[in-house]
């Protein structure tokens, strides 16, 4: 998709490419700069909308490309610090369909607090359920956490639940916003490894005036880079306010992207709920959602953020950065290849034949499946594990301690586990479910 999902236009190519320089523009003087009304129309329209990593239902957001506060009959639609929306009620309906609204805006506060939307259910899938349903009921509200911890979440005061809200590693979910044919992009990842992230740049090179790429594989898609790196180019107004950023290199072309503000942050410790015009955070970064949590086995305070394309305030860009799923931000949508379902559902289905033909010839039994928590093994031996997810990712390992392993921080999911006996180096290949 070449423009964020919800947005009008795409954001334009102001001037001819010109590698690791910026284009100076000035959106707002048309008559003193290289862009034309178009153009800064397209411009204004490229905002889109805002999700919530896992919600279906979109969020407005507050300010336009630029940095510049949206406005309504002449009014802010964010008023202060409060994070309320101007909202116009329409009064009738003419013969022809057209709608007229009332002229005196309505604020709203739509915002809650885990603490007063948090299901009383006792039982944590029961309480996904309720909490899934408040977000279908109240599509406006930023529903955000009650506490600052490792992971927020907005579906639970806890990180890493639900972790297929948008159909991670498998079909589309019912909550993916793209339209029909279209999907939020997947990836799977371990920390350290390359990456196959949508906006993956194998040919990172060093410096613009470095001929040499760095590496044969490129960098590790968690790797924080400036744009120069990726042959990329601001677009900027003469007092150096940025619009917009664009990527059109023969060696890296995935078109242009607005630069916008993410909503929701940790700032001093506390949790933000709307966008401080005051301080950087939400002002100078946009990014767009994968759909896909952190599996990385290397900071298990980190499994549970979901993955995004990011690009920071001072033009550093990650393809695949880790950001907090109560965020609010932008979606960019992929094609649906049916084709690539197909293999994958060959490729598990040959999976799940020879772990059947595997587990049959095995006395040693894994319990209890499917597992929350801990998993445990009735054999008296001493058996060291790997641990692998469905796409083939090694996403832990370790050893059975007392006849059994804890891997209460993975992602929920099916997985394949390796036991090697250390007594005579025998290798027993399981699947395993965890919930």
């Amino acid at each position: 998709m070449d423009r964020n999902l919800g947005a009008v236009d795409a954001f334009p190519t102001i001037s001819s490419f010109t590698a690791n320089a910026n284009i100076v523009a000035d959106p707002l003087n048309t008559s003193t700069a290289n862009i034309t009304p178009e153009e800064l129309k397209q411009i204004n329209n490229s905002e889109g909308m805002q999700y919530q990593w896992g919600r279906k239902d979109p969020l407005p957001p507050f300010k336009s490309p630029g940095g510049k506060f949206m406005t309504v009959n002449g009014q802010n639609i964010i008023n202060g610090i409060g994070a309320s929306y101007i909202v116009l009620q329409s009064t009738a309906i003419d013969t022809s369909g057209n709608i007229t609204y009332s002229t005196a805006p309505v604020s709203n506060v739509y915002l809650s607090n885990y603490a007063t939307y948090a299901s009383a259910a006792t039982n944590k899938y029961d309480r996904i359920r309720d909490n899934l349903k408040y977000a279908v009921n109240n599509p406006l509200t930023f529903m955000y956490p009650s506490t600052n911890i490792s992971v927020n979440d907005w579906l639970l005061n806890e990180g890493n639940a639900m972790q297929d809200r948008w159909g991670h590693g498998t079909s589309k979910s019912v909550f993916d916003p793209c339209p029909d044919n279209w999907r939020v992009p997947d990836e799977f990842h371990v920390n350290g490894s390359k990456g196959n992230s949508p906006w993956y740049f194998g040919k990172y090179k060093p410096t613009s005036a470095d001929s040499i790429y760095y590496g044969s594989l490129g960098q590790p898609q968690n790797t924080s880079i400036a744009i120069a790196g990726y042959s990329g180019v601001t677009v900027t107004d003469a007092d150096a306010n940025r619009y917009g950023f664009q990527f059109n290199s023969s060696d890296y072309n995935i078109g242009n992207i607005p630069l916008l503000s993410s909503r929701g942050n940790i700032k001093g410790g506390s949790i933000t709920t709307d966008l401080d015009p005051s301080s950087g955070y939400g002002t100078q970064a946009t990014a767009f959602w994968t759909g896909a949590l952190n599996g990385g086995i290397n900071n298990l305070l980190e499994i549970g953020m979901a993955k995004s394309f990011t690009i920071t305030h001072n033009y550093q860009m990650t393809v695949s950065a880790q950001n907090n799923p109560f965020k609010a931000m932008n979606v960019r949508c992929v094609k649906v290849d049916p084709m690539i379902n197909t293999i994958i559902d060959k490729q598990n289905k040959r999976v799940e034949e020879q772990i059947t033909l595997t587990t049959a010839q095995s006395d040693e039994k894994l319990f209890p499946i499917p597992f929350r928590d801990e998993l445990h093994i009735n054999s008296s031996e001493e058996f060291n594990y790997l641990l692998y997810d469905m796409a083939g990712s090694l996403v832990s390992s370790g050893k059975f301690t007392d006849q059994k392993i804890n891997l209460s921080k993975m992602i929920n999911g099916v997985y394949i586990l390796k036991l090697i006996s250390n007594s005579n180096n025998r290798i027993i290949t399981k699947k395993i479910i965890k919930q």
